[in-house]
Order: structure tokens, then sequence, then C-alpha cells
């Protein structure tokens, strides 16, 4: 079996800044509906920051972490048209330890070296490894588009993983368009 652990997404700055540098590549100067800072006032009530704010119970600024409807669907569009899609999937950057079988490995470090790299930590079962990993959306639809049809365990797991992820969205965007044939692309 394969097993994932610790996962890290992009937090809401990365994604902030995702979204800006999609807005400025298509030439689109409309408003982001993304990530507004809110002030959090304590007891439930929320509501946009002030930069003077000076409410005692003021416990400073955080980000909505939702993107909002506009933004989606200009970063969506995007990505339909195949304008900047490698770059829109390459800043999706996902952190990720994953503990599956040897052979898992040998067979990823095999015919994708350097796609799933870092250390290796050996388990009490000496036929299964941990690893911790950085990998990007790019690499991910990659990945599912050339083991979607293999039947091990491993890899089936390792796709269903990827279709799980937020955003995956853009992933069967991308699959859509490498593999010409329809993914739903229903989240």
């Amino acid at each position: 079996m394969i097993y994932f652990e610790n996962l890290v997404l992009p937090s809401s700055t990365q994604m902030k800044f995702i979204i800006e540098a999609m807005r400025k590549t298509s030439n689109d100067p409309g408003e982001s509906d993304s990530y507004i800072e809110m002030c959090s006032m304590g007891f439930g009530e929320s509501r946009p920051c002030d930069p003077e704010c000076a409410h005692p119970y003021c416990r400073g600024p955080y980000i909505d972490n939702e993107i909002g409807k506009n933004d989606k669907e200009l970063l969506i569009n995007m990505a339909k048209s195949g304008r900047n899609l490698d770059i829109l999937l390459k800043m999706f950057t996902v952190y990720v330890s994953i503990t599956a079988p040897a052979q898992w490995w040998k067979y990823v470090d095999t015919f994708y070296p350097g796609s799933l790299s870092g250390p290796i930590e050996h388990t009490e079962n000496e036929d299964v490894y941990t690893r911790n990993v950085v990998l990007n959306y790019d690499i991910l639809a990659d990945l599912w588009a050339m083991e979607s049809l293999n039947t091990s365990v491993e890899w089936i797991g390792f796709c269903n993983w990827i279709m799980a992820l937020p955003y995956c969205k853009f992933i069967k965007i991308r699959l859509n368009q490498v593999l010409h044939e329809f993914i739903d692309l229903d989240d």
C-alpha cells in the first residue's frame, strides 16, 4: 500500500501571488475577489481589515482562504485556453511524505528520475520506504497521464490521491489537453 502524510499545500499568501501573477499575464486589470485581508475581532466576528484598527480585541489581519468566483473563472479560462497553463501548474507546489514499497520507489526512480526526489528513510519493514518529496501540479499531471492505467495498488492509490487534491480541476484541464480525451472537470 501507499500512504500520504504531512501534506502541505500552497498557503493563502502563495495563492494570492499565483492569482496576481495570472491576472498580470492575462492583462486583466480587474480587481481580485480572493484573499481579502480580514480583521479577527474575536467572538466569531470578522470584518475587512482596517490598517489603523485599534480595537482592543483585534488579533490582527488574516487572509480569507477562498478563491473568489471571478479569480477562479479567470484561472479556469486561462487554463482551458492553454495560455500559461504550464506556469500555473508549476506554481501549485505540494509537500508530502510518501510511504510506499521499495519496488514502487525503484520504479519511480528508474522511469521518472528526479520527479519524486527526496531523502529516503527506511522503515522497520525493509521493503517499505518513506520519502519527503516536493512536487507541483505539473509533475503530478505528467505522472497521472503516464501511470493512470497502471494496475498496481500503489499507482491506483497515487492517481486517486492526485485527483483528491484541492484545485485538481487544473490538472484535469491539462490532462484533457495532453490526452485528447474527456476527463470530467467537475470538482
